[in-house]
């Protein structure tokens, strides 16, 4: 389009010239390359998390985000929505939400491996067993979104396309779990020479039974008094609500404002070009307009 816009330009009269006021393509362009930079985040941090699993479980979990994320848009367009700001923002949303279910099926294979079992029954037995927690645990995810498709009026369609892309991208994240993830794994993944894991694993068991183990011992020994310390530190972070501040939505980052001006019923056609000549003069006292484009006897387009 914007070849076609320059080549119209360079044939118009010296006396006109064609300005182009917005870009809709750079904001996308932007959404695009945040998602870009989170999903390389999101990579490298399952990298380094996975490391006392072994580098060949972190690849396995690894494979599921690119993976995930394809199938989610396949099902957005499949749905009739498009690649928008909004269904960017919830492809970003759901990053970090795409891997729970592979890194637990994963983790659970190689416990099986651990125990000395085969990679292709290691991957049957330890997807069967924890499938049914994955399901229950997705689908508790999901009913969190669920009431944001059915949001009534205008602002349920302007945002409908975020949680669409939240929920598909999870549902994709799970069936990826529960069938290709350990099909992966059964062929990628060897059996654990050391039953209690890598010297990695082995040394973040020593420091859970160190220190997590002790304190969650004493937690359950007290339960009236955890559950107690629980509630006040949820009664904390309440205070901190008006120091974080409170929106329907964040406030967004436009470039554009649009000013509407409606004469009294009757009013001529050349009065009503007079008073907005009038407020596109005092629109251009301000340095930080650009553009000022205007149409007369109709909506912006």
């Amino acid at each position: 389009i914007m070849k076609q816009v320059q080549a119209f330009s360079a044939i118009l009269p010296a006396e006109l010239q064609l300005v182009t006021g917005f870009d809709q393509t750079e904001a996308v362009a932007k959404r695009l390359n945040q998602l870009g930079i989170d999903f390389l985040i999101a990579v490298s941090l399952v990298l380094l998390t996975l490391l006392p699993l072994g580098l060949r479980a972190a690849l396995v979990v690894m494979f599921s985000i690119p993976l995930s994320l394809a199938l989610g848009i396949w099902l957005l367009h499949y749905a009739g929505f498009t690649l928008n700001q909004l269904s960017i923002s919830g492809f970003v949303l759901s990053l970090g939400l795409l891997v729970d279910d592979s890194i637990v099926v994963v983790e659970n294979i190689a416990r099986h491996l651990r125990m000395g079992k085969k990679p292709v029954d290691a991957a049957i037995e330890g997807t069967r067993q924890i499938s049914l927690a994955v399901v229950g645990c997705t689908a508790t995810l999901l009913l969190a979104f669920l009431p944001l498709l059915f949001l009534p009026e205008g602002a349920g369609a302007f945002t409908r396309s975020l949680p669409a892309a939240v929920l598909f991208t999870v549902i994709a994240s799970l069936f990826v779990s529960l069938t290709i993830i350990p099909f992966i794994a059964s062929r990628v993944l060897k059996e654990e020479p050391h039953a209690e894991g890598n010297w990695l694993l082995r040394t973040l068991m020593r420091g859970i039974h160190a220190v997590y183990r002790p304190l969650l011992h004493r937690a359950l020994a007290r339960p009236l008094a955890t559950c107690l310390i629980a509630l006040g530190l949820f009664a904390f972070s309440l205070t901190l609500i008006p120091g974080i501040g409170f929106s329907l939505f964040p406030l967004a980052d436009s470039r554009i404002v649009m000013i509407q001006v409606e004469l009294p019923e009757g009013a001529s056609t050349a009065k009503t070009n007079k008073v907005l000549e009038a407020v596109e003069e005092e629109l251009r006292k301000y340095p930080e307009v650009e553009n000022v484009m205007s149409n007369l006897g109709r909506g912006n387009p």
